[in-house]
């Protein structure tokens, strides 16, 4: 078979297990076992037939796609803004809506000089590297509870050349972070937020393959957000930004949770589907 009969047929198989982009799936899964760019695998003059053994890999990953396998843990890649990062079982996936997330804070922050950076929940690291990565100065602190996640994190940090500019601590929240009292310009979560009850009704791939440490946030959604924001002003500067990613519906209730006396200038932004996503507030 030819390329674009690869293509084409690889992206029926996931659609027959109702694998959401399915198109789109196929495309990146034979990007990678071809290792061919995206305009090479759409160039008119490259159409060869594919090696028997690298379409043996093509159907073994289709395979393990069809059973629920989400694609980075095939492929152990992910794409987060401008950064290619490793991904790994039993790590959350970075998801491209978070981008939003960074693209606020980097606003908020583009007057500070040599922000200092907490990121708590890094997972692989993907919001503590991009911004690092894209302001000017800053340093990033970046802590989880997993040991798996952090020496994924590390990995990433130390592939791009970030590691002068990320510190990376394994804690639970601010548990093991005494030292960083008063010295934060900003403080940056994605943390778990789906309600417990909901996860039995997440899609397969997410509640069977992904951590579930990063995904229940307690029986309302929460949990953690409480947390932060009552630990967060021993930590930050005045004037400190909190920014959070939260879960549909959750803004409102977020901003709630948000004292007037301690906390100002509270904020939702939306993403790009008109969603509120992000949730932002500065220490008084």
């Amino acid at each position: 078979m030819k390329v674009r009969e690869v293509l084409n047929w690889s992206a029926r198989e996931l659609e027959k297990a109702e694998i959401f982009n399915s198109w789109e799936e196929a495309q990146n899964l034979l990007k990678d076992v071809l290792g061919l760019s995206q305009i090479d695998l759409w160039a008119k003059d490259l159409n060869p037939k594919i090696e028997w053994e690298k379409m043996r890999t093509l159907k073994s990953l289709l395979s393990l796609r069809q059973r629920g396998i989400p694609l980075p843990f095939l492929t152990q890649k992910a794409y987060f803004r401008f950064l290619k990062l490793k991904v790994k079982p039993g790590v959350f996936i970075p998801r491209s809506e978070t981008e939003i997330l960074v693209d606020v804070v980097i606003s908020l922050l583009s007057s500070k000089l040599e922000p200092k950076i907490l990121d708590l929940g890094t997972g692989s690291g993907a919001i503590a590297l991009s911004l690092a990565s894209e302001i000017k100065g800053a340093f990033v602190y970046a802590t989880d509870v997993s040991q798996d996640a952090l020496r994924v994190a590390f990995s990433n940090a130390s592939r791009l050349g970030l590691s002068d500019k990320v510190c990376l601590i394994e804690s639970d929240l601010f548990e093991n972070l005494a030292d960083l009292k008063g010295k934060l310009d900003c403080i940056v979560s994605n943390p778990p937020y789906i309600p417990s009850w909901q996860i039995d009704f997440l899609p397969r791939e997410v509640k069977e393959f992904e951590p579930l440490s990063s995904l229940d946030g307690g029986y309302d959604g929460l949990t953690f957000y409480r947390k932060i924001i009552k630990q967060a002003p021993d930590f930050l500067k005045s004037g400190g930004l909190i920014a959070f990613e939260v879960g549909l519906g959750q803004a409102p209730l977020v901003i709630n949770l948000l004292s007037e006396k301690i906390f100002k200038k509270k904020k939702i932004f939306k993403d790009y589907s008109g969603r509120e996503r992000i949730v932002t507030t500065f220490l008084r």
